[in-house]
């Protein structure tokens, strides 16, 4: 045992800890997720469960008022009620199966009745502040698995002096490998944090990974796509001067090989076999729409100075959309996108598309994120954050930065002397599925060090899933990571295709395995 000095909300108190704290998975486990149903009694207000449900003085609850019942109409059966948040409560005395509340309501005169549902852990403010430097990962977790409170953004401090006095709300403090819970006064527990190995599989749970590897290519592959032609689905890999075509079930493949001056730099698959193909040569951009018949490869329009992406807007898995975004010979990315259809060899603009300003065609995507029958853009941003748009509106933009993979190319300037090439992010294609009859966006996630993955590849290497809850937009995280660096991602009846390149990027010289994870198994195991 030994003792600590704990400043705590302006008060002073010795703490006795033990070296063998629990460790922080046993947080999520001492405050699960919990309802409650209150006890009115002569004025004063109850819980109908205690230490019988593991409950402790100084909790935070949140109790809803019972509103009109939902209805079923066809059986005129109710469902439910709704509920609107009346009070927040805290516990200030703990029995073993009930528990003394002191309430405080959201708005003069609120009314709470016996039989009202009460939520752990919801409805008040959230503080985190790291002395570490190292626990954001922890708050992320902590964000996920407490969504109801309302929290406030993460702080890294190199004191408890800066943090700053309060009440009514919950306070975490990451220090000297120990996570602090507060609340009000309250200690609530202390766990140790070397436990939590952030992003990394132990040797033991190797044997227990839940993904596959399916194939391996001794080439570095820059992004993944299916492309299905009647019955046979093949999956398309892109090299620098390649497109392989893998049949999913079976030996087949096909190639489909560039002999021009330049490199290609990303492609998508369309309905019917159609392919659109970028190309780079280091001053301007070209691309072209081939077809896959089955047999072989041909070419279907002439070449355009548009960059160009075929698109998914339904969320139903055929990108039967192309866009193509104006080149600029300054900054790569030009201000107009447009809708395109094919007429002949002829790409023929259709409508323009109103964009925010910064947008990027790789790496974007549109999708009706919260059901509101508006199409959101996402796309990163100059400053390699996720950002998501409704027509000119910021709604939300990621709290991390990306990686943007591995790809990346440089534009070359007539007057050398004068600017040196610039270096442009060839964003990893991410891809909307729908789960539970909600759209998710699955991601590429790659985070790099100060060389920028050049030799040693991510330092973290994962997928992202993008998706909108009642919190708002949250970014989430597999639990799973990877040695090189996440390429690309795709889903297809209900699997996850994940592409991963190793090796020496500053060669060029690598290879490139692609696993395999059920949609579901991939869902299931998410951390913010």
């Amino acid at each position: 045992m030994r003792k600590i000095f704990i400043l705590l909300v302006g008060i002073f108190a010795f703490t006795k800890i033990s070296l063998a704290a629990p460790s922080i998975d046993q947080l999520f486990k001492d405050f699960s997720p919990l309802s409650a149903k209150v006890i009115v009694q002569e004025g004063q207000f109850f819980l109908n469960v205690g230490t019988n449900k593991g409950l402790k003085v100084g909790e935070w609850w949140l109790i809803y008022q019972q509103g009109e019942p939902i209805v079923d109409p066809d059986t005129g059966k109710i469902l439910g009620y709704q509920e609107k948040p009346a009070a927040r409560a805290q516990i200030i005395q703990v029995f073993p199966t009930y528990s003394v509340l002191k309430v405080f309501c959201l708005s003069p005169g609120c009314t709470i009745s016996t039989g009202a549902r009460a939520e752990r852990l919801a409805g008040v403010r959230a503080f985190f502040f790291d002395l570490t430097g190292k626990a954001f990962p922890i708050y992320e977790r902590l964000r996920a698995s407490y969504p109801k409170l309302k929290w406030q953004p993460y702080e890294k401090v190199t004191s408890r002096k800066a943090i700053p006095k309060g009440t009514q709300r919950v306070l975490f403090v990451a220090e000297n490998n120990f996570l602090y819970f507060y609340s009000d006064g309250h200690v609530l527990g202390v766990y140790t944090l070397s436990a939590q190995p952030a992003y990394q599989e132990s040797r033991p749970l190797e044997k227990a990974r839940p993904y596959q590897l399916i194939g391996r290519l001794r080439e570095i592959v820059y992004h993944l796509d299916v492309l299905p032609l009647g019955q046979t689905i093949y999956v398309a890999s892109l090299t620098k001067r390649k497109i392989y075509l893998q049949r999913l079930k079976g030996r087949e493949y096909f190639v489909y090989a560039y002999h021009g001056f330049g490199n290609l730099i990303n492609f998508s698959v369309g309905p019917d076999g159609l392919i659109a193909l970028n190309i780079f040569d280091g001053k301007r951009v070209k691309s072209r729409i081939i077809k896959f018949t089955g047999k072989n490869f041909v070419k279907v329009t002439k070449d355009s100075p548009y960059i160009l992406r075929f698109f998914d807007f339904n969320s139903d898995g055929i990108k039967e959309t192309l866009i193509g975004q104006s080149f600029d010979s300054e900054n790569f990315y030009g201000y107009g996108v447009f809708t395109f259809k094919i007429d002949g060899k002829d790409l023929k603009k259709e409508k323009s598309i109103k964009i925010p300003s910064g947008f990027r065609i790789f790496g974007a995507f549109w999708t009706d994120l919260n059901l509101d029958k508006k199409l959101e853009t996402g796309f990163y941003n100059e400053g390699r954050r996720l950002v998501i748009y409704q027509g000119k509106k910021r709604l939300w933009s990621s709290s991390v930065k990306f990686g943007a993979g591995i790809q990346y190319v440089f534009m070359d300037y007539p007057e050398t002397s004068i600017k040196t090439p610039k270096k442009i992010y060839i964003w990893p294609n991410p891809w909307v599925v729908k789960w539970q009859e909600w759209p998710r966006v699955l991601i590429p996630y790659n985070e790099f060090g100060l060389l920028g993955g050049i030799v040693s590849g991510a330092k973290r290497s994962t997928v992202g899933v993008l998706f909108y809850t009642r919190e708002g937009y949250q970014l989430f995280f597999w639990r799973q990571s990877f040695q090189g660096s996440v390429q690309a991602v795709f889903s297809f009846k209900g699997n996850v295709y994940i592409a991963v390149v190793e090796g020496d990027l500053f060669k060029g010289e690598g290879e490139t395995r692609i696993f395999k994870v059920s949609l579901a198994q991939l869902m299931r195991n998410l951390s913010y």
